[in-house]
């Protein structure tokens, strides 16, 4: 687990996206959101990217805050996720 102010820290590459709950309150989320169906790696899943989206919204309408490339991402006033 990485030392973050972020309930998650998101990551991608070219043929998925990797996430990490950096919290207790957010690994719960996450296993319930996913209903233990991905395979974890360590602390991390990696999650399709046709899923990644909804995911995000998700934590977001759950109240959970969200990292990715040193930036945080919040939904836009056009509701569409933004990297700030």
């Amino acid at each position: 687990m990485s030392s973050t102010n972020f309930d998650f820290t998101v990551a991608s590459n070219p043929s998925f996206c990797t996430v990490w709950p950096e919290t207790a309150t957010a690994r719960e989320w996450f296993r319930e959101w996913t209903e233990g169906e991905l395979l974890g790696d360590g602390e991390s899943f990696r999650v399709e990217f046709r899923y990644i989206h909804d995911l995000c919204n998700g934590m977001l309408d759950h109240g959970f805050t969200i990292t990715k490339d040193g930036k945080v991402m919040v939904r836009s006033s056009e509701g569409e996720l933004v990297l700030e």
